[in-house]
């Protein structure tokens, strides 16, 4: 495997000068490692807000970015659930994970956020949902857990990742 990443390298241009190889591993990256991984040590780079995160995730997570059951019935401009319908409901209080349920007149979305962190180790704030997905006629439901991520200020909330695992989350479909 190192080797044909090496070739591959190569071939793209990849012999990198030693003064380059010099400076990424000086900043901890690997010459061989094509995802360039964060260290540890470095501080996260964040866009998300310091408080009211669940606010935000259920306002700005951007639903073309993975499967839901509105994909067939929204317009392509519909980027977020408030524009396909969705009104927030009141919250439940008690302990456990931030839940933030979400009602349309034909479904029900309930977002539970479970963490902040840098999960994916890219060096930018990522946090963790558990998705789950209801048709109210029940021909839908499904529950996924979503590693969301905002790239940059100006760039929407996007889920990265939909195959993470997490114990707190019962996944469906």
């Amino acid at each position: 495997m190192r080797v044909s990443v090496l070739v591959l390298l190569v071939a793209l241009g990849g012999a990198a000068s030693s003064e380059a190889v010099a400076q990424q591993q000086q900043r901890g990256l690997s010459r061989l490692n094509p995802f360039n991984r964060a260290p540890a040590s470095q501080p996260l780079a964040t866009f998300l807000p310091k408080t009211g995160v669940e606010e935000y995730v259920a306002s700005n997570l951007d639903i073309r970015s993975f499967n839901t059951s509105v994909d067939g019935r929204r317009e392509t401009y519909q980027a977020r659930l408030r524009e396909v319908g969705y009104k927030p409901v009141p919250k439940r209080s008690g302990r456990g994970p931030v839940v933030i349920p979400l009602e349309s007149p034909d479904g029900i979305v309930v977002l539970s956020l479970f963490e902040r962190g840098d999960r994916n180790r890219d060096g930018i704030e990522d946090v963790l949902v558990c998705f789950e997905d209801r048709r109210k006629d029940g021909s839908y439901n499904r529950s996924q857990v979503l590693l969301a991520q905002k790239y940059a200020a100006s760039s929407p909330l996007v889920a990265l990742d939909v195959d993470v695992r997490d114990a707190r989350c019962r996944t469906t479909g």
